[in-house]
C-alpha cells in the first residue's frame, strides 16, 4: 500500500471474521495513510459478503461519488 499513489477506496465491516478489519482493513489504512489518497468507508455490522445489503442505496451512491471524484477532480 505504500507504493499506491492513485485514490483509493476501502469499504469494510466492522463484523468480517474472513478479512478480519484489524487484520487487514485497519492495517491498510493505517500504512497507506501518509502516502495514499484514501477514502475509506466502514460499515457497522457488515460482515465479509453482505456490505451492499447492510448499506443499501449508500452503496451504489458511496461508488458512484468516489469514481466520479477520481474522473472528474475538482480545484
Amino acid at each position: 500500500i505504500t507504493r499506491v499513489k492513485t485514490r483509493t477506496l476501502i469499504v469494510y465491516g466492522t463484523e468480517d471474521e474472513t478479512a478480519v478489519p484489524e487484520r487487514n482493513a485497519e492495517v491498510l489504512i493505517e500504512k497507506g495513510r501518509p502516502w495514499t489518497d484514501m477514502t475509506v468507508v466502514k460499515v457497522d455490522g457488515a460482515v465479509h459478503d453482505d456490505i451492499p445489503e447492510v448499506m443499501g442505496a449508500d452503496y451504489s451512491s458511496t461508488i458512484h461519488e468516489f469514481v466520479t471524484r477520481c474522473l472528474y477532480p475538482g480545484p
